[in-house]
């Protein structure tokens, strides 16, 4: 739940990696839902008002909005371009499987995004570290961060109140679980 890491890692340190309007660090409202989280952000693009929303659903669902949107035009509200399944497998690895969503509408999905053979920019490695350095993507941003995130390292920010939230509503998730096991005597 971090909609500021589009502006800087995606936008303004790597060029352009969606659009341009992604270099414009929207207002952003951070929603708790009754199954997870949400955030709505919101940007002016001309005399436009372009809103964007991301949807987690606990513990481990992802909807993704479209990032080849960039608000210059109206248009209704078009769903997720995309929903991910993610699922630690350890300390260090994680699985996702992901589902691409295709409009049968003209003109709403671009055919690069339909196209399978195509991976979201920054997902993987770069093709040399150096390149990774000129232009990183997720993938970079991750992995630069050690294998386990020390959190007393971070310097928290007030664009990142969406990650605090999903933090603590993992953990609350995890004490609920481990409390219905205690309860029933499966967990010492």
């Amino acid at each position: 739940m971090d909609p500021a890491h589009a502006a800087f890692l995606h936008t303004i340190v790597s060029d352009s990696q969606f659009t341009e309007e992604f270099g414009v660090l929207p207002e952003l409202e951070f929603i708790e839902t009754p199954v997870g989280m949400m955030y709505i952000g919101t940007r002016r693009v001309a005399p436009n008002i372009w809103v964007r929303m991301v949807e987690v659903i606990l513990p481990n669902l992802q909807q993704v909005a479209p990032i080849w949107e960039d608000g210059h035009r109206e248009h209704s509200f078009s769903g997720p371009m995309m929903s991910r399944w993610i699922v630690p497998l350890d300390d260090t690895n994680t699985m996702f499987i992901e589902f691409r969503h295709v409009s049968e509408t003209d003109g709403v999905t671009p055919a690069w995004w339909a196209d399978r053979a195509n991976m979201l920019p920054g997902q993987l490695a770069a093709a040399s570290y150096e390149a990774g350095q000129r232009q990183p993507g997720d993938y970079e941003a991750q992995v630069s961060q050690r294998p386990i995130a020390i959190h007393g390292l971070e310097h928290i920010g007030t664009t990142d109140r969406g990650v605090m939230m999903f933090r603590n509503q993992t953990r609350r998730g995890i004490r609920a679980v481990q409390a219905g096991l205690r309860s029933r005597r499966l967990v010492p």
